[in-house]
């Protein structure tokens, strides 16, 4: 490492992207592998969250930490139906999902709707 490593405001050091290093790596050891880099960036929301957002993480983290240490492995968590549930990874992935863009804005639509009653009121 060079004498002068760039830090952030709080002191922590600045790290190189590892992505692209990792890719490089790859593709030296698998010659004939097609590797693709995406950054992480683009899949990341970036806006703030909001409290909604915060409260639901904080409880699928605490769900994934309590199946953790109850034992289970394989296992995702989530919410179904309005209800908490810990999910094996394999029902989960077993056939795509499909998401009808006419069933969207069926549901924008009506939200909309339900909204302004609510303003109404």
């Amino acid at each position: 490492m060079s004498g002068d490593v760039q830090t952030d405001l709080s002191g922590n050091p600045i790290l190189k992207d590892v992505g692209p290093w990792l890719k490089s790596e790859i593709k030296k050891r698998f010659k004939e592998a097609d590797v693709k880099y995406i950054d992480p960036s683009y899949l990341i929301r970036s806006i703030p969250t909001t409290s909604n957002d915060r409260i639901y993480c904080k409880i699928l983290a605490h769900n994934a930490v309590h199946a953790a240490f109850a034992g289970f492995t394989g296992v995702t968590v989530g919410l179904v139906n309005t209800h908490y549930v810990i999910l094996p990874i394999p029902v989960v992935i077993q056939a795509p999902r499909r998401v009808r863009p006419s069933q969207l804005i069926q549901t924008h639509t009506l939200l909309c709707m339900i909204l302004q009653i609510y303003a109404l009121l």
